[in-house]
């Protein structure tokens, strides 16, 4: 996976991988490096998966979906959305407690909460600038309501407004992020 990262020089932010699907949140430099990337990546995996456990075909249904995600209120959201991924589609145990998405290992959510990241091309610092702490990131993560913690973020007043926002349109449509 870094191989591709590095070869099309696109800085991935956060990331999970799950067993029918994966996420990823990339800051994009360049929009052709990135569809390479992309393609390269799908390519390599369904090589290498099939070749693992000799199957054939696509190790991913459809192809890969994108969205456009601001800086903000939207990127410390979908930074959530993919560390809480774990916990909404696999099933750990009983225990449904922080700690079974928090030791997942095909994610990202470790090397943000470790000042010592064993991984030196994920760029937590996009995301971690936005709050106080890396523990204020984890209490983010793992709350229900993202309004319980607008004081783990610095500067809320800058996010103010697209908190307010995303709560009420949260409310209307009844989603979960």
């Amino acid at each position: 996976m870094w191989y591709f990262f590095m070869k099309f020089e696109q800085e991935l932010l956060a990331f999970c991988f799950m067993p029918n699907h994966y996420h990823f949140l990339v800051r994009i430099n360049e929009v052709d490096k990135f569809v390479k990337l992309m393609r390269g990546f799908g390519s390599a995996s369904a090589i290498y998966f099939n070749k693992k456990y000799n199957t054939v075909g696509h190790l991913c249904q459809g192809r890969y979906r994108h969205r456009v995600v601001e800086e903000g209120v939207d990127l410390i959201y979908m930074s959530r959305y993919i560390h809480r991924n774990p916990l909404k589609k696999l099933t750990f145990s009983t225990d449904k407690s922080s700690k079974s998405y928090i030791n997942y290992k095909c994610s990202s959510l470790e090397n943000y909460l470790s000042a010592n990241s064993p991984n030196e091309h994920l760029r937590t610092d996009y995301v971690l600038e936005y709050f106080k702490s890396r523990s204020h990131y984890l209490k983010f993560v793992q709350s229900e309501n993202f309004a319980t913690h607008l004081r783990s973020i610095k500067r809320p007043s800058r996010l103010l407004a697209q908190v307010q926002a995303r709560i009420e349109n949260e409310a209307t449509r009844g989603l979960d992020y």
